[in-house]
C-alpha cells in the first residue's frame, strides 16, 4: 500500500519531540512491513527541500493547510504524483472547525489527532501570566476545547475522514462523547524507543562520579525533573514543593535537564533563575541547560533517583517524557492530567492533582522515606512499556487500524 503522511511543521530538529517522534514512528513502522511511505510537509521556500528526512521520503511544499473554501493547488499536486492510496492527515481539533476535510486527494483519509482534549476551564484556570509563556499551546487548544459536537460528526459524514486516530484511549473516549462514531475512532498509543528500554544506569562507580560532577554529593536524594522550563510543565509547582519539604528532608536535591530553544534562553533563563533564587533553593538545586543528545539526557536521569513532571497541561497527547522515565525504571512522580492516568495506572508511578504544591510536596517527602516503594513502582513502571509501550508495538496495532480502515 502506498501511504502519505501530512503535517506542518516536520523537521529534523524536532523529531525527538511530540508529536513529529510520533508521525515519524508511524512512517517507519509502515515502511518496516512493507508498505511505501512518503512524508508531505511544509516549509518551502524558508527550509531546503531534501528528499528523505528519518530514513523516509520526503515532499515538502509551501504549506499543507486546505482552508474552508480556497484550494491549495501545489499540495494536490504533490499528492497526486505520490497517488497514494491512503492518507494520514495530522490533525487539531480546531482543523474541524476551518480545514476543509472532505477533500478527495486519495481514495481513503484518515486523521491523526495528537492534541490531547482540554476541558475550557482547565485551561484557563491557569491563568494569564502562565498562558502568556506559551501562547502556541493556547492558540491550538483554547479554540480546540470549544469545538461543538456536530462539526466533528460532520467530518465522518460521506467523502470525508474514514476515520481518525488517537494517541491515547482517553482521548478516543473523549472524541466519542462528542459526536465521532466508536467505530471509527481507534487508539493507537506511541512508545519509546530500544535506546531507553536497553539503558540501565550502569555500574555505581560510573553512577557516582557523574552524581558527584553534577554536585551532589553521597546520602544525596536525587529528583530530576526533565523538558521545557514552561510554567505549564509545572516546574515551579515542584521548586515551591521542594522548598516546602527540604525543612524535614534535608537530603532532598534537584536536578533540572532545561531544554531550551535558542529562541528562549535568556527569557527562560531568567525565569529559572528567579523562582530557584526566589524559593531559596539556590544550594539545593542543579540545572543542566540546553537540548542534550539522547544518549546523554539518558544517562542524567538515570543518575538521580526519581523523577518528577508535574504537568499542568499536557502541550500534545501522550508526552514521551513520562514513558522514558518509566523506561529507565524511575519512580515518577507526575499528575493526574489528560492522559497521564492511563500511562502510570494505580500501581507504576505516582500521582498528584495539578498545580497542588502541598501534594506534591507531600509525595516528594513520602518517596524519599520510602526508596523501596519507589524502586518497586519503577521496576513495574519500566515492565510495562518494554511489553506494552515500544515502537514496534505501536506499528502493530497501526497495522490492524489501517486493516479496519480498509474494510469499513
Amino acid at each position: 500500500m502506498r501511504v502519505g503522511i501530512v503535517s506542518s511543521g516536520i523537521e529534523s530538529r524536532w523529531l525527538r519531540l511530540q508529536p513529529y517522534r510520533t508521525l515519524l514512528e508511524m512512517g517507519r513502522q509502515l515502511s518496516a512491513v512493507g508498505h511505501n511511505v512518503t512524508l508531505v510537509s511544509d516549509g518551502v521556500p524558508r527550509l531546503p527541500d531534501p528528499d528523505e528526512l528519518g530514513g523516509l521520503r520526503l515532499r515538502r511544499v509551501p504549506s499543507v493547510r486546505l482552508f474552508r473554501g480556497r484550494e491549495n493547488l501545489v499540495l494536490a499536486r504533490t499528492i497526486d504524483r505520490e497517488s497514494p492510496d491512503l492518507l494520514l492527515w495530522h490533525l487539531s481539533l480546531s482543523s474541524f472547525v476551518h480545514q476543509d476535510l472532505h477533500h478527495r486527494f486519495a481514495p481513503m483519509t484518515v486523521g491523526v489527532l495528537t492534541s490531547p482534549i482540554h476541558r475550557p476551564i482547565e485551561i484557563l484556570r491557569l491563568g494569564v501570566r502562565k498562558l502568556s509563556w506559551d501562547t502556541d499551546v493556547v492558540a491550538i487548544h483554547l479554540p480546540g476545547s470549544l469545538v461543538p459536537g456536530w462539526l466533528i460528526r460532520r467530518a465522518f459524514s460521506p467523502g470525508g475522514l474514514r476515520g481518525m486516530i488517537s494517541l491515547s484511549e482517553t482521548t478516543r473516549r473523549h472524541l466519542i462523547h462528542r459526536g465521532a462514531p466508536a467505530d471509527r475512532v481507534w487508539a493507537v498509543p506511541p512508545g519509546v524507543g530500544q535506546t531507553w528500554l536497553e539503558a540501565g544506569v550502569g555500574d555505581e562507580e560510573s553512577r557516582d562520579r557523574l552524581r558527584r560532577y553534577l554536585g551532589f554529593r553521597e546520602g544525596h536524594f536525587v529528583v530530576t525533573y526533565f523538558g521545557s522550563p514552561s510554567p505549564i510543565r509545572g516546574l515551579h509547582t515542584l521548586l515551591r514543593a521542594a522548598e516546602r519539604t527540604l525543612p524535614s528532608q534535608e537530603q532532598l536535591r534537584l536536578l533540572i535537564l532545561s531544554r531550551r530553544r535558542p529562541v528562549e534562553r535568556k527569557r527562560q533563563a531568567a525565569f529559572l533563575n528567579s523562582l530557584i533564587d526566589g524559593n531559596g533553593l539556590r544550594e539545593c538545586v542543579q540545572v543542566v541547560d540546553g537540548f542534550l543528545e539522547q544518549r546523554e539526557l539518558v544517562r542524567n536521569i538515570a543518575a538521580g533517583d526519581a523523577v518528577c513532571l508535574p504537568f499542568e497541561l499536557v502541550p500534545s497527547d501522550v508526552p514521551l517524557s513520562v514513558l522514558e522515565a518509566m523506561a529507565l525504571g524511575q519512580g515518577v512522580i507526575t499528575t493526574n492530567v489528560a492522559c497521564i492516568p492511563e500511562l502510570v495506572g494505580e500501581d507504576r508511578g505516582f500521582l498528584v492533582p495539578p498545580a497542588s504544591v502541598s501534594a506534591l510536596g507531600q509525595q516528594l517527602e513520602a518517596i524519599v522515606q520510602s526508596p523501596s516503594l519507589l524502586r518497586l513502582r519503577g521496576q513495574r513502571a519500566r515492565a510495562y512499556v518494554a511489553t506494552e509501550r515500544t515502537w514496534a508495538g505501536m506499528g502493530s496495532i497501526l497495522q490492524q487500524v489501517l486493516v479496519q480502515a480498509c474494510e469499513g
